[in-house]
Order: structure tokens, then sequence, then C-alpha cells
């Protein structure tokens, strides 16, 4: 008999059919944090510097017709970030040094598709990066498919999801001064690996 696929594994192969990264870098008016989708839309944008002048992001809705995850990095121009998915979809993110706008192009994955829409103003919220349990599940999942044994997917980051963030970290060079988890982490898990 076949399982039936939780949200968290359904938001990873989201965020694994969507990985991908291009861009080109100066992030002067990009700031690390938490951008909330304006008009109250259940959309977080959440950003971090990454390695070799890259931003990484992370694009996260939650709706009624299930949950969108968008990860992945880009080398800033000026203020902007064109990041586009392997599959073909398209990602403009502008900051103005209060907020941003995102605007997409070509097909979204079904679930990032429809309402409430990407495309639009965000407002910086916070300069605190915070994973969601949709956010860390996908991440487990991902953990559990590069062969970590994690066992169910849960949403929390307890020690042994922690230790096997830190290992992939370590082992694919990915910086965190603190050993937590980081949005460079999610976009390379989100890339497969590359």
């Amino acid at each position: 008999m076949r399982a039936t696929p939780n949200l968290a594994t359904l938001a990873l192969a989201c965020l694994a059919t969507t990985a991908g990264w291009v861009g080109v870098a100066a992030a002067a008016d990009i700031e690390a944090g938490t951008y909330v989708a304006g008009g109250g839309a259940p959309i977080r944008l959440l950003v971090q510097p990454a390695q070799d002048g890259n931003i990484a992001f992370l694009l996260h809705r939650s709706s009624r017709g299930g949950v969108c995850l968008m990860s992945g990095m880009a080398k800033p121009v000026g203020d902007t970030i064109t990041w586009t998915s392997n599959s073909g979809a398209a990602l403009a993110i502008r900051f103005d040094g209060r907020g941003a706008s995102i605007d997409t192009a070509n097909a979204l994955p079904k679930n990032c598709d429809g309402a409430p829409r990407i495309a639009g103003a965000y407002v910086y919220d916070s300069p605190a990066v915070e994973f969601d349990r949709a956010e860390i599940g996908a991440v487990q999942s991902a953990l559990n498919g590069a062969g970590y044994q994690l066992g169910r997917v849960d949403g929390v980051l307890g020690q042994r999801s922690l230790a096997a963030v830190r290992d992939y970290q370590q082992r694919n060079s990915i910086p965190s001064p603190d050993g937590s988890l980081t949005v460079e982490t999610v976009a390379h898990l989100a890339s497969g690996g590359r």
C-alpha cells in the first residue's frame, strides 16, 4: 500500500522542483531578515547573505491550495535578485531599504500559482530569520532524501535534525557561525546539493 504524502513532502517536492539559481552584485539595500506580504497575505520572504556575495532567499506561501516553497541563491545586481528555477519559473526580487517587491514570470509550480499571488509588495518585518514548522518539515524531508535518517517529518528542529543540518553544512562547506539552520542551507538542499 502506498503512503499518502504529507504537506511537508509536497512542500519539498515544490522546493526540489523550483530549486535553481541565476543572477548577478552589490547588496547595499538588501536587508537580511523576514519580509511579509502586504495586505495580510500569508506569504513570507526570508533573506540572508550567503557565500561569494550571493543572497539566499526562501519564499513561503500557505493557502488552501497547499504550501508553496521556493528557495534559491543569486548575486544581486544593485538592489535586485533575479532567479530562475530549474523548471523555468522566474522571480525578480527588488529591495528598496523598507521592503521588497516580487515580480514573477513563466509558469510557477502548480501549488505556487493562484491566490494569494506571490507577486507584489513585501514589508520588512524583522531582522530575525525564524523557520516555521512547514519550512523545517521540508528541510527534514530533504535531509531524509539526502540519506540522513531522521525518521518522521514533524517540523521540529530537534537534536537529531539539528545534528543532521550541521553535518550537511560541514560536508557541503556551508558556513553557519552559530551552527543553526540558514537560508543558504535550505537553498542548497532545495537544489539537490548544487
